[in-house]
């Protein structure tokens, strides 16, 4: 009996499941556990809405027809450190505050008067409302956490565009060599040999013999640049390879820098809104998420900075084809 496939718009439509999993689980479970433990039960919400923010993201893989990790994979066909990187800030991100959002919007229909925040007059006559007190949907990001989702976003941006304008040059610079061999060959008549150009394809060709990965056979050349003939030929490895002709089966030192950096962070960050949350006495006075140290937000932003800078440069050169024996 055939396998019966889902198709991609009943994917589409699975989303609705975790989502609205999400929302009863931020609503409901706090206010459960608060007479336990008021954070541990706000923090237990945020965990599992992290279970189900990877599950959105599997799902939207599933609905594209590239499996569970599809929304990592590039136009190349390849696994993309950028949008891993992106993914992994949206989820820690996101289900924190969206958590918090909701665990407040619960709280506040059982004890409304947590909510409402007096003001009082300091001796200058100027109003002052009432510390660690605002709506249920005034849940505060840091700056410096803004400040990293953008560095984050401007490096998912950013990289696909310079990837797309290096392979678009280097294709034209292989099309002008091998047009101007082709009027050379022309030129010499038909008795000599035709004229070889140097393109980046023969570069490809060279790398191929040189590795011993059977998986190299079959990835082609854009210009410069390698890509792989399916998605399912991606792999995780991909985002610490090489992405040209001539270094594809080397690791990218610019890239594992970038990746380490990144999973410390995100880490580091997600234990520190894990001991946030599970030290809150009332989720009415969790208002502000964590903070992140300005040194580490510079030290990623330099990372950053790096490996775009390395992705802008071209550093295969074009081989000429052997001499045909």
């Amino acid at each position: 009996m055939a396998e019966k496939k889902i198709s991609k718009q009943g994917w589409g439509w699975g989303v609705l499941v975790p989502l609205a999993l999400m929302i009863f689980i931020g609503l409901w479970l706090p206010g459960r556990l608060e007479a336990i433990n008021p954070g541990g039960g706000l923090m237990l919400a945020w965990l599992i809405n992290i279970v189900f923010m990877l599950a959105i993201a599997a799902i939207i893989g599933m609905a594209l027809n590239k499996g569970p990790m599809g929304i990592l994979i590039d136009p190349r066909n390849m696994m993309s450190l950028s949008r891993l990187q992106m993914v992994l800030w949206t989820v820690v991100i996101l289900s924190a505050f969206v958590t918090t959002a909701l665990a407040r919007v619960g709280d506040s229909r059982v004890h409304p008067g947590r909510y409402v925040c007096e003001t009082t007059v300091d001796a200058e006559g100027n109003e002052v409302q009432e510390k660690d007190c605002a709506t249920p949907l005034d849940v505060n990001l840091p700056p410096l956490l803004w400040t990293l989702m953008g560095i984050s976003l401007t490096s998912a941006v950013s990289s696909p565009l310079l990837t797309a304008f290096k392979a678009q040059r280097t294709s034209e610079e292989d099309r002008r060599r091998k047009a101007a061999a082709g009027k050379a060959s022309l030129t010499l008549g038909g008795g000599g040999e035709p004229v070889q150009p140097a393109t980046y394809d023969n570069t490809l060709k060279e790398a191929k013999a040189e590795t011993p990965d059977p998986e190299a056979e079959k990835l082609k050349n854009e210009g410069a640049l390698v890509k792989k003939e399916s998605w399912t030929d991606a792999r995780l490895s991909d985002i610490f390879m090489g992405e040209e002709v001539a270094n594809f089966m080397y690791v990218d030192i610019a890239k594992v820098q970038n990746f380490l950096f990144s999973v410390f962070a995100v880490v580091a960050y997600g234990v520190a809104v894990a001991i946030a949350m599970s030290s809150v006495v009332s989720v009415a006075k969790f208002i502000t998420l964590p903070e992140l140290p300005q040194g580490l937000v510079a030290v990623i932003g330099i990372s950053h900075g790096g490996y775009l800078t390395d992705k802008a440069f071209t550093h295969a050169t074009p081989t000429e084809a052997p001499p045909q024996q």
